[in-house]
């Protein structure tokens, strides 16, 4: 097996880009002034450019779909509150998130374009959740919340919910080793469940259930299988309590029980107040707005809904909102139409998983800037079908072309 069929350096150096949050030291306790997501942005900056200029066309059309995202935004800047974090917001909005919906169409053009970013993405999850298993066994019972590197236990928990989902779909290929893969994801939900992380919680079973609803062809026949793995995962749990951090034991128990604790509470007030400024204000607040309007005190205070959608209708106004849930329809949709090309099926199944549980996570928490790996899989997949239908069209033309030829070949035969 070639490394370079798993391994290619501008698709790891994208998905790296991605995750650099994770793996960059934390900027109020270091003195270096190296920043990888800065790093890796420029270097991606160079390889789109690059990739562009090879490609000898003009602005295609998926980049000009992702870009009128971004201007749709352009004319609330006239009415934003400029404070320090809708200064902040903006700023990442029109540099890091932008990169992240556009390079990826110049950047993953092929199905081994898609395999070397999907296995980038997946090695360097799994690097989180191999962290969060060795932390956890050292110091678990010391620790409020299980977060590993520079990671948040939002973004530790969405890692491993990526990997669970990873094995989770392998399990159900013919080709997988079935016990090696079951052996991990007997083990992965306890780590999941130390992040208290309630969003990937949540995220990580629906995806996987969405998935085998559209794609799961044969699981009948895997339920026993399923249902010991299920009850594996739960003695490995019940043998980890001592292990757990006690916060996230008690986040996840009164979630499981349907109390509503403080995030809860906030988020449905978060909700309530989103929804009033919407029909309040069509044209959109601007960047930053629900912080400047319903934020603690109006002031500068780094608020958010959220909720993706929410908050594109309400900062960007219905017009981006409109557009924003198109793109998302178009994305899923195009990789869904993928997945019934029997071709490495595999793949398009994987990255519409990933995307749907990066909405799913983005409908609870985070805010705009932090949905840029929800924007990249998007870029994804709209710019992989708009370079297929292209393949099939010049493919056409061609076997026309050798048709015609054929045809007059065969007329000069006497």
């Amino acid at each position: 097996m070639k490394i370079k069929t798993y391994f290619g350096f501008k698709e790891w150096i994208f998905a790296l880009f991605l995750l650099a949050n994770i793996f960059k030291p934390n900027p109020e306790t270091n003195d270096s002034s190296f920043d990888l997501t800065v790093f890796t942005a420029v270097l991606c900056i160079i390889i789109a450019a690059w990739q562009y200029s090879q490609s000898r066309e003009g602005v295609s059309k998926p980049a000009m779909l992702m870009l009128s995202l971004f201007a749709l935004f352009v004319p609330t800047l006239l009415w934003t509150d400029w404070n320090s974090y809708a200064i902040e917001k903006a700023s990442r909005f029109y540099t890091l998130t932008l990169l992240a919906g556009v390079a990826p169409i110049f950047i993953v053009r092929t199905l081994e374009d898609l395999r070397r970013f999907l296995s980038g993405f997946i090695f360097l999850c799994s690097i989180v959740a191999g962290a969060a298993l060795i932390v956890l066994l050292n110091q678990g019972d010391e620790l409020d919340r299980l977060a590993v590197l520079d990671a948040t236990t939002i973004v530790t928990g969405r890692a491993i919910g990526i990997v669970i989902l990873w094995l989770g779909l392998l399990w159900f290929e013919p080709s997988s080793k079935k016990v090696l893969v079951g052996v991990t994801l007997v083990i992965l939900p306890t780590l999941l469940i130390a992040t208290g992380a309630k969003g990937p919680l949540v995220a990580t079973p629906s995806t996987l259930a969405i998935a085998l609803i559209f794609f799961g062809e044969g699981v009948r026949r895997y339920l026993p299988r399923m249902l010991l793995i299920g009850v594996l995962s739960a003695g490995v749990l019940w043998l980890s309590l001592p292990l757990l951090p006690g916060t996230s034991l008690f986040r996840v128990g009164t979630f499981v029980v349907g109390q509503f604790g403080s995030s809860e509470l906030d988020r449905t007030s978060f909700y309530k107040d989103t929804l009033s400024g919407i029909v309040a204000s069509p044209q959109g607040l601007g960047l930053g707005g629900f912080a400047s309007k319903f934020g603690v005190g109006g002031g500068e205070i780094r608020e958010f809904p959220h909720n993706i959608i929410l908050e594109v209708f309400l900062e960007g106004g219905w017009l981006a909102g409109l557009f924003f849930c198109y793109l998302l329809w178009r994305g899923l949709k195009d990789v869904f139409l993928l997945v019934k090309d029997r071709e490495e099926a595999w793949l398009y199944k994987l990255l519409f998983s990933f995307t749907i549980f990066s909405l799913l996570n983005d409908l609870v928490s985070g805010e705009l800037n932090d949905s840029k790996v929800l924007i990249a899989f998007l870029g994804v997949s709209i710019g992989l079908t708009a370079c297929r239908r292209k393949n099939v069209v010049e493919a056409q033309k061609w076997s026309g072309k050798d048709d015609i030829l054929t045809q007059r070949g065969s007329e000069t035969i006497p």
